[in-house]
Parts: C-alpha cells; sequence; structure tokens
C-alpha cells in the first residue's frame, strides 16, 4: 500500500480562534470604513439627547402664580400665592409671609378697582391687581392701612 503525500491533510498555520478574530477583524475595519460617519453622527445624537433628558428631569418647575390676572382683576380675586410671589420678588430686603387666610387690605376690592385708603374709609382695600403691582414696589406691608 503507497501512500501519497498529496492525498494527506494539510494542518493549518493557524488556530481555528486565530482565523475567526482575523475575519472578525476584517468586518469590523469594513464596518467602519463604509459607515464612520454614521456611526459619530448617531453617537453625537444619543450624547446629546442623554444631557437633554437629564437636564429635563432634574430642572426644577418654576411656578408664576399671577399669569392668569389682567391689570384690571379686582384684588378680591387675586391668589394668596400670588400676593407672596410679587411680594418675595420686589421686596427680597422686607421680608413679610401672608398667612393662607389672608383676606386683609392687599385682597380686598371695595369699591371695584379704585384704591381706596383706609385713612379715608373702614372699608378699604388696594382695588386690582394693578394697584397690587404698583404699590407693593413701596415694600410698605402697611400702606394706605390703619
Amino acid at each position: 500500500m503507497e501512500i501519497s503525500i498529496d492525498k494527506l491533510p494539510t494542518i493549518p498555520d493557524e488556530s481555528m480562534v486565530d482565523a475567526a478574530m482575523r475575519r472578525l477583524q476584517s468586518c469590523a475595519q469594513m464596518t467602519w470604513f463604509i459607515y464612520h460617519a454614521w456611526l459619530i453622527v448617531g453617537l453625537f445624537i444619543t450624547i446629546v439627547l442623554t444631557a437633554a433628558i437629564i437636564i429635563a428631569v432634574t430642572q426644577k418647575t418654576v411656578s408664576y402664580p399671577c399669569m392668569q390676572y389682567t391689570s384690571m382683576t379686582l384684588a378680591s380675586s387675586v391668589s394668596v400665592e400670588c400676593l407672596q410671589y410679587l411680594w418675595n420678588v420686589m421686596c427680597t430686603s422686607h421680608p413679610y409671609v401672608f398667612p393662607l387666610s389672608y383676606d386683609g387690605w392687599w385682597r380686598s376690592s371695595p369699591r371695584g378697582a379704585t384704591m381706596v385708603s383706609c385713612a379715608s374709609s373702614t372699608v378699604c382695600g388696594v382695588g386690582s391687581y394693578e394697584n397690587i403691582r404698583l404699590y407693593m414696589q413701596v415694600c410698605n406691608i402697611r400702606l394706605n392701612q390703619r
């Protein structure tokens, strides 16, 4: 029996793992070559969206309790939260806290939108939202009151 050298199986020079790694590396290089611009854009968009979501989630919601009032809104319709907001914004050097049940001069409109001084009448009040904004700038919580 004669054995021919041509019919003997050959042993590869590299292992199957090395061959698979070489093919994966070749595929990765080809993918990068073809799609690198899209990959960079996609990564950039992912980073921007992640940052926007983080900022949106961590931001405090700012509340403006006076937005619904017009200048002619009667003071009796203005909320205590709005009064407190205006006082906090305009009178930072003169702190004052309106009680939640406050129903005094700053929230009274005995003659509609017209201001009535407590010196001239027993029934008195600031009158309108516009007057609240105007006279709160003086930062005198007892303005025109007894």
